[in-house]
């Protein structure tokens, strides 16, 4: 085996889930995260900084474009980004 330490490989670039598949004793999951617009994380933030909000906030690209550059936004993201729930996709697509 090339790398002997790796156990788990994560990937989410698909669009599909799939059960974890063992190939050459590596377990590969399937978990997509959807696109950044589409996470909770976003919803929670415009939650919590209010003022942050655009009257088109059912616009989801437009309403993530409009905090993608924010330091305030960045620094949310890089605080909660670990937390899964925080990166699942939003109550608006569901």
């Amino acid at each position: 085996m090339r790398f002997p330490n790796i156990s788990d490989v994560v990937f989410g670039h698909i669009h599909h889930r799939y059960e974890p598949r063992k190939i050459k004793g590596i377990i590969y999951h399937a978990r997509p995260l959807g696109y950044t617009y589409e996470w909770q994380m976003v919803d929670r933030f415009f939650h919590t900084y209010p003022t942050y909000q655009i009257p088109e906030m059912y616009h989801l690209r437009k309403r993530y474009n409009a905090i993608k550059n924010e330091s305030a936004w960045l620094k949310f993201r890089q605080s909660h980004l670990k937390k899964k729930s925080f990166c699942q996709r939003s109550h608006y697509l569901k």
